[in-house]
Order: structure tokens, then sequence, then C-alpha cells
């Protein structure tokens, strides 16, 4: 006669603490594995934040190149070892005046960042002159008038710049420079190569390096 369910021995002991033992083990294991997953996830969406706002940046940086005006016995475009500023049509379709905008790298929050800032639009020399002077003191010191004026992008450790003149990629503060009989720098270079070295304490790191021609775009 077989024996009924009612019958059957239960477990003992042992096999208690055996089977709690395994349990638990693979309870660690799981969280472990969730935990893990979940820390790469994070690290693959910081990756994709870091790599579309240094996207975002460059394409500013293009289209302020693409968008250069020049003006008589005025710079359209100057690099003095500690910003860019350009002179630019606006934004927007706007074809009535002109903006000034400059790039620099700034220490926000005691972090190394590359900051772009931007004028409004200017209607006439006199706003021009002043834009363009605001631009360079921006860049050498954030006071509170202008920092409202500026945009927060990627961290950088330092940059570079270079101008293909000549056939040739040199330091613009050594190369030669095409000016009209007030000093003033007339000729734009044939391209220009950006150089930033990302700050390690993001996701993204190493060189960028970005070459712009003023009749092909950016590479």
């Amino acid at each position: 006669m077989n024996k009924s369910w009612g019958d059957s021995r239960g477990f003992t002991l042992i096999e208690m603490v055996v089977a709690i033992a395994l349990l638990s083990l693979m309870a660690i294991i799981s969280w472990r594995g969730i935990s893990g997953m979940t820390e790469i996830q994070h690290k693959v969406q910081g990756k994709n934040e870091d790599y579309l706002l240094l996207r975002a940046s460059l394409d500013q940086w293009k289209t302020d190149l693409d968008s250069i005006q020049e003006q008589p016995s005025f710079p359209s475009l100057e690099w003095d070892g500690l910003s860019m500023r350009i002179l630019r049509s606006p934004s927007g379709g706007d074809k009535t005046g002109l903006q000034v905008v400059a790039w620099a790298r700034h220490d926000i929050n005691g972090k190394p960042k590359w900051v772009r800032w931007c004028s409004s639009i200017l209607k006439n020399r006199q706003e021009l002159f002043f834009a363009w002077q605001e631009s360079k003191i921006w860049a050498q010191s954030v006071t509170n008038t202008n920092q409202s004026s500026e945009v927060v992008t990627v961290g950088i450790d330092e940059w570079e710049i270079f101008y293909f003149r000549s056939n040739a990629w040199t330091n613009p503060l050594s190369s030669e420079i095409d000016s009209d009989k007030k000093g003033t720098q007339t000729k734009l270079p044939d391209g220009i190569k950006l150089v930033l070295k990302l700050s390690p304490d993001q996701t993204l790191r190493g060189k960028v390096i970005l070459d712009w021609t003023r009749f092909g775009g950016s590479n």
C-alpha cells in the first residue's frame, strides 16, 4: 500500500540549514548582480550625457565660426591665449545687428570648464566696441555683471588654438598677421584647429581635436 502525503517524512534540521544557506547565497549573488547593473547603467547614462554636452558645445563652436562677420577696421576673430573672441551675425536670422561671442576656460565651483559668453544684439559701432571690450574683461575675470551672459559646457584642463595660413598650422600668437594701417587684424585664417584636453573627473577623457575651414565647415 502506497504511503499518503501525510505520511511523508519532513525536512531534517540539517537540510533546512543547507536550504537557507543556499537561498541566502543566491540572494547575495542576485543583489550584487542588480547593484552592478545599476552602477553600469549610471555610468552609461553619465557618459551619454557628457557626450551630448560635448557634441552640443562643438556644434555651437562651429556655428559661431560659420557665422563670422567681417567689419572694416575691426577684428572679426581674436585669440589672445586665454579666450577666442568672435564677431558674428546674430542667431535666429536677425540681419539688423551683430553679436560678440567669446570662449574661455573658467573655474566653476572649483572645476575648470569650457565656457561661452555672448553679447546682446549690437546695433551700432559704439555698442560693438564696448561689447568687444566686455568680452575681454569676462575672459580675464568673471563678474556678477557678465556672468549672466555665459553658458557652462564641458570640463577641460586646457585648450589650444592653431591657425591654418600659407599651407601650415601655426600658433596664432606667433604667426604672421594681416593688419590694416591701424594694426587691426583684418584677414581671417583659412582654418582653425581646436584642441580640448578634457578633465579626467568626467566620463569622457582624453583630447578632442576639431578642424574648421572657412569654406568647408569642420571635421
